[in-house]
């Protein structure tokens, strides 16, 4: 359920709430963005070479879930409708940027890289954490990534995902 709450948070923090220094995105630059992704790894799964066809399908479906429930966590903090409503609307409460149920989830900035790789590893983290693409968005060096995990998935080396070697043009 926490995974589900942080998604909901990521929401939040892109309407300029929960945060220091608000963001502010606009929804049609959200939904953009998401279908964007959501092509990208629909492409890269279905062109994978030694995956069967039913476990593709599978991919896609559980990926496409995730980006619409995204999706849809950020309508929830964007869309006003009801507004008539509003003395009737409960109001979230805001934590401090960093703290999810008041426990601390995000490091200091004065910990080095490998502390805050290690811990959240060890509490969880996104499992695309190492599909990082460069900065203009190379869907190759994504498909890469894909390729290398799967493959040493076959092989039966359990490699962690901080391990798969990048390419020297990628930088997360």
């Amino acid at each position: 359920m926490e995974f589900w709450e942080y998604l909901d948070k990521v929401g939040m923090m892109h309407v300029g709430q929960g945060r220091f220094h608000p963001l502010h995105v606009e929804y049609v630059h959200i939904g953009v963005t998401l279908s964007f992704i959501q092509d990208v790894f629909t492409e890269a799964v279905l062109s994978h070479p030694r995956l069967k066809m039913e476990r593709k399908i599978a991919l896609v479906r559980a990926l496409s879930k995730v980006i619409w429930i995204q999706n849809d966590l950020f309508a929830k903090w964007y869309v006003r409708d009801g507004d008539e409503f509003e003395e009737e609307r409960l109001v979230p409460e805001i934590e401090p940027e960093g703290y999810l149920h008041g426990k601390k989830i995000l490091q200091d900035r004065s910990e080095s890289g490998s502390d805050i790789e290690e811990s959240a590893t060890a509490a969880g983290s996104c499992p695309f954490k190492s599909l990082s693409t460069q900065e203009n968005g190379d869907a190759d060096t994504v498909r890469s990534s894909i390729k290398k995990m799967s493959l040493n998935e076959k092989n039966g080396v359990s490699v962690a995902p901080s391990t798969i070697p990048q390419t020297a043009d990628s930088s997360a």
